[in-house]
């Protein structure tokens, strides 16, 4: 074999292969970059009184595009409003009742949503 058919016959194998399942060159797969500017915005959250100890209350986030957040729980503490600032605080509340929580929550395009409300503690 001469070294001009050793180049055609390469050059043939590779095309041949390009054609088939084979493929000399990875593909690369590009997949659409989520649009999180397009996602649903909302605030709401839940929560349950500790059963294990007295006065504790583990709130829920149940928000969604949300990124900042501020709790008032309704209640002061040392003359300030006890207040949080994560996702899902677990809090203290200093005796059985009626508090009105109040959740401020900024979304990712800088919208302020506000949801207040009455949480029972009753687990003294």
């Amino acid at each position: 074999m001469t070294l001009k058919n050793s180049v055609l016959y390469i050059l043939l194998l590779a095309i041949a292969c390009c054609f088939s399942a084979c493929h000399l060159f990875p593909q690369t797969v590009t997949r659409p970059i989520p649009d999180i500017e397009s996602g649903p915005i909302s605030l709401d959250f839940d929560y349950t009184n500790s059963i294990t100890k007295s006065g504790w209350v583990r709130f829920m986030d149940l928000s969604e595009g949300i990124e900042d957040y501020e709790w008032d729980f309704g209640f002061q503490e040392n003359g300030a409003s006890v207040k949080s600032y994560t996702g899902a605080p677990k809090i203290r509340f200093p005796s059985n009742g009626h508090y009105n929580v109040k959740l401020v929550g900024i979304s990712y395009k800088d919208d302020t949503l506000t949801v207040t409300k009455s949480v029972v503690v009753s687990n003294y």
